[in-house]
């Protein structure tokens, strides 16, 4: 975690199996580079591949950061950018849920939140430290509390 002033920059926690399955679309291509050098139309064609594969990467998943800070959480992956305010968030727990998420990792936060209309929404993340960024979170919004004590993984909203 790197710290600023009343700004907390956590990055993701990635697990090994993400890795691997991140590796793969990177290697195949790079391997059929290799494979196929002075040998015709299969280096082009597996250039064009890994080139692919490096801007979605690029451009939806690194880096994949969180930061906390008086604000709310900001959540960016890739060149995408999501913030949400502390006035709107109701809880972050800890969850192990997979569906799809700026997360890679198993070890999860679940922020449920409202959106502008007044729907409820969840994103899921996955901080290094998912204890030291409850704890800024918490430091940084006085409405939310823990549940049941310093430790326990759960932050709610206080009326």
């Amino acid at each position: 975690m790197e710290a600023m002033t009343n700004v907390h920059v956590h990055r993701s926690r990635v697990d090994a199996w993400v890795w691997l399955a991140l590796a793969v679309p990177i290697l195949a291509p790079a391997a059929a580079i290799v494979a196929a050098h002075g040998h015709g139309p299969a280096v082009p064609a597996a250039a064009v591949a890994l080139a692919t594969v490096l801007a979605v990467f690029g451009g939806l998943v690194f880096p994949m950061r969180y930061t906390v800070s008086a604000a709310g959480i900001e959540v960016r992956y890739g060149v995408v950018r999501q913030v949400i305010a502390w006035a709107q968030i109701d809880a972050i727990r800890l969850s192990s849920n997979l569906l799809s998420a700026p997360a890679l990792s198993r070890q999860r936060l679940e922020i449920t939140y409202r959106e502008a209309n007044g729907g409820g929404a969840t994103q899921r993340i996955s901080p290094v430290e998912r204890f030291t960024f409850l704890r800024d979170c918490e430091k940084a919004a006085p409405a939310l509390r823990s549940v049941d004590g310093p430790g326990d993984g759960v932050l709610v909203r206080q009326p």
